[in-house]
């Protein structure tokens, strides 16, 4: 086995696994009752040819936006920014059970997330369901500053049904949902009803 593709497969996803694992042993180390920042753990894979295109983006790539490209590829919703990979979330099936008892709050899901890039490519909104039940939990992942936040409003965690994820939508840095809408274009993961 030494030196064939299904060694170089098993060091990819061993990487992954060490490497989430650890991320998410200090995402617990530091966890609270209060709304938590995640700092996203930055793999150390080389992404393969399946770079995203124009076509996999919810925004058209421009000379502005092409440094930033999201996308969600074999399992894995990934954020490019100049060549800097960082694993936003991966499906539970690639883990092994050990690893997903790590990533209860953050990190996996079991259909793939919806996710959108702001126009002004600062943030990712992104919400992850982690069972067949259709439930999702929403984040903001700030590239800027590499962290994660739960999207709140009211000071509650944002779930929502599915259909309702694919219908948030950034104005600028403003993400809205429904009645509500971030208030700061730098905290767009904090929700408040009009």
């Amino acid at each position: 086995m030494e030196g064939t593709k299904h060694e170089k497969a098993l060091l990819v996803i061993l990487s992954y696994i060490v490497g989430l694992t650890s991320g998410f042993i200090a995402f617990g180390l530091t966890q609270s009752n209060q709304i938590i920042e995640t700092p996203v753990v930055t793999s150390s894979y080389e992404v393969e040819a399946h770079s995203a295109t124009p076509e996999d983006l919810d925004t058209q790539v421009t000379p502005e936006t092409a440094g930033v490209n999201v996308s969600y590829d074999d399992g894995r919703l990934i954020v490019n920014v100049n060549g800097s990979v960082q694993l936003l979330s991966v499906e539970r099936s690639l883990l092994n059970l050990e690893a997903v008892s790590f990533f209860t709050k953050q990190g996996t899901h079991s259909v793939e997330p919806v996710y959108q890039l702001s126009p002004d490519t600062n943030f990712i909104y992104f919400c992850e369901q982690k069972t067949v039940e259709d439930s999702c939990q929403s984040f903001v992942y700030d590239i800027q500053n590499e962290m994660i936040h739960y999207v709140t409003t009211g000071g509650s965690k944002l779930l929502l049904p599915r259909a309702q994820a694919e219908q948030i939508i950034w104005e600028g840095s403003t993400l809205t949902h429904g009645q509500s809408s971030s208030d700061s274009p730098v905290l767009p993961w904090l929700l408040t009803t009009k």
